[in-house]
């Protein structure tokens, strides 16, 4: 046993690094939090006690540390996330998911990073990849907030997308491309969707005509998405429809679990609480219309 001050060891130099930039940074202060946790991993040097990593007098010791490097690191990644610099945190992340691939933080912060960057696919492959992890060493399965991450990606949930910065200088801003790729306009790209009025006016002309469900059918790839996001909601919000600028339009994605799904996007679309749909199931329709509507 060494009597030392424990600022002169770097284990306890680290950990109190770590305590102190996670306080930053739940106080909001992202810089200081910043700059004080990349001194706590400044410190560490590869894996903690790599000589005993199969003594059984160091696990407990090697446990703890490990430990500590984890959460400072996710909390670093946190922290890069929140200032904008996505790649950064999308690295962080990623190495803390080779030292514990069952650990759920880092996923979540992988999958945020993925999705601001526009990387929805990369960003939804991460979550099966993990989901079937969990399911194959642990026979359990995501948590609700992981899962919620998911359906947000699914709908490019506009939360997910980063603060925009500010341009230098309305000179300096980079032209705008409005070729999408492969990827579906959104509504935020209305002004440059063109080529399906016609298609858009049949939409318009079913729903006044009173229709209770209008489906869009049609090949992968055909531009269904963009005709409902680009072209049909901004129509309906614009009043495309007589009073459908009044109307509520919540997105979701029914998957594994409809009903909190529904629920979800009822109480995303209006900002209120909702009744749990899962009680109002036995009632059939009524009870979903019942619940819509004292939404």
């Amino acid at each position: 046993m060494l009597a030392v001050d424990p600022d002169s060891v770097d284990a306890r130099r680290v950990e109190q690094l770590v305590t102190v930039g996670t306080r930053r940074f739940e106080a909001g202060e992202l810089v200081d939090a910043q700059a004080t946790l990349e001194r706590a991993r400044e410190l560490w040097r590869g894996p903690p006690l790599s000589d005993f990593v199969y003594e059984e007098f160091a696990q407990p010791e090697i446990r703890q540390l490990t430990e500590l490097w984890l959460s400072g690191t996710e909390t670093l990644a946190a922290v890069e996330q929140a200032l904008g610099h996505d790649q950064e945190a999308l690295g962080l992340a990623q190495a803390a998911i080779r030292e514990d691939p069952l650990r759920e933080r880092p996923r979540e912060l992988q999958m945020t990073s993925l999705a601001r960057a526009g990387r929805h696919a990369e960003a939804l492959r991460a979550y099966q990849d993990f989901s079937r992890l969990l399911a194959e060493e642990l026979d359990a399965e995501p948590s609700p907030e992981l899962r919620r991450l998911q359906e947000r990606i699914l709908l490019h949930d506009p939360s997910l997308r980063p603060a925009a910065r500010p341009e230098p200088t309305a000179a300096a801003a980079p032209p705008r491309n409005p070729y999408k790729g492969l990827r579906a306009f959104g509504e935020e790209d209305a002004a440059d969707f063109f080529g399906r009025e016609a298609l858009v006016g049949r939409l318009l002309e079913t729903l006044a005509g009173g229709a209770r469900l209008v489906a869009l059918v049609g090949p992968s790839g055909s531009g269904k998405s963009s005709i409902l996001s680009a072209g049909l909601v901004p129509a309906v919000r614009a009043g495309g429809v007589s009073g459908s600028e009044r109307w509520v339009i919540a997105r979701m994605l029914a998957g594994a679990r409809p009903f909190e799904a529904l629920e979800a996007a009822l109480r995303g679309a209006t900002g209120r609480p909702s009744p749990g749909l899962g009680a109002l199931l036995p009632e059939g329709d009524a009870g979903i219309l019942g619940t819509a509507q004292r939404i």
